[in-house]
């Protein structure tokens, strides 16, 4: 892995692997649709930045047949109805894969979302079958497919990482809960006690750029810590790192998850930007369980999660003070 071109450079996880790419010295392309200060830093280090459409892709063949690996990080997460993850998440999919050919590859950021839920016998495997319960999910099962349409073509030359919930340094949905807890708050989703797989985005950038350079091609990982977590698990942890000591718990109220979301959606029609709340994200975090299995990368690429849980949460909170988020 010698010349990569990165999408998704300004999103949280993608400006995290923009960092560990330069800090490694390895030729960095990175496509954008804007600027940012830290792609300026970035590019006064050596990166080389490419801001452009996603749907206009002619003018950046050179740049991708320059990189011998392509991580494919960019993507919609929050939309306003299922075009917009299809456009997002597809179609920008299709446009990369359309210049792409032997001997380079491609790294695709997808979601454990792909998979679904868990249940009571245990954490959802690679291969489980596809189980998209919104339309972020179903979106990424297709670009999924895609993918792997592109490498029967070309020897399997890819490799799909599905990351489970991801915390860290810029997270803003996580940051949600750092932000009500410092103003003494926590609310549960259903009981606290839904169980959900979880991992920092600094180890997750190590298991995409191991999986980049070490794994056969054609392989599908999910990316997690060793143990899940819960949400009431997670207020305690985070209220610990502030030094809270006294936080209201306030349990969401069955009927509120329907009344919220909907308000929350009518918010976004009318202001034609989506929020981080919605009855898709309800249908979420209703689940019982999120968990998903990280034996198979440990087997296959040697990866493994270095930062535990409370020592995460704890730096996490650090760079959110220290950068003035809460």
């Amino acid at each position: 892995m010698k010349s990569v071109m990165l999408t998704g450079a300004t999103g949280f996880i993608g400006s995290h692997i923009a960092e560990k790419l330069v800090e490694k010295g390895v030729l960095t392309h990175l496509l954008v649709r804007r600027r940012t200060d830290l792609l300026n830093q970035l590019e006064k280090r050596g990166a080389r930045v490419h801001v452009a459409n996603p749907d206009d892709l002619a003018g950046l063949k050179d740049s991708f047949r320059d990189a011998d690996t392509i991580i494919h990080c960019a993507g919609t997460t929050r939309g306003l109805k299922r075009d917009d993850y299809i456009r997002g998440n597809v179609t920008f999919t299709e446009n990369i894969l359309s210049i792409l050919g032997e001997p380079q590859r491609i790294v695709y950021i997808s979601s454990q979302a792909v998979a679904g839920p868990s249940n009571s016998r245990g954490p959802v495997e690679e291969d489980t079958l596809p189980n998209p319960l919104t339309h972020y999910a179903e979106s990424k099962v297709i670009a999924e497919d895609r993918v792997r349409d592109w490498g029967k073509q070309n020897r399997n030359n890819f490799v799909i990482i599905r990351p489970s919930a991801v915390y860290g340094p810029r997270e803003r949905g996580i940051h949600t809960y750092f932000k009500l807890i410092k103003m003494g708050i926590f609310v549960l989703p259903v009981d606290g006690r839904n169980r959900f797989s979880i991992v920092h985005v600094e180890d997750l950038v190590e298991a995409v750029l191991k999986a980049a350079g070490h794994s056969p091609g054609g392989e599908t990982y999910f990316v997690a810590n060793d143990e899940p977590c819960t949400w009431e698990k997670l207020g305690k942890t985070i209220q610990e790192a502030l030094k809270k000591t006294h936080v209201l718990k306030l349990p969401l109220p069955r009927f509120t998850q329907h009344i919220g979301p909907f308000f929350c959606d009518l918010i976004s029609l009318i202001s034609g930007k989506p929020m981080f709340m919605s009855s898709q994200k309800m249908i979420e975090l209703k689940q019982r369980a999120w968990v998903c299995s990280n034996r198979k990368i440990k087997r296959m690429v040697g990866w493994k999660p270095k930062i535990p849980f409370e020592k995460g949460i704890e730096l996490t909170a650090n760079w959110y003070i220290k950068n003035n988020w809460i």
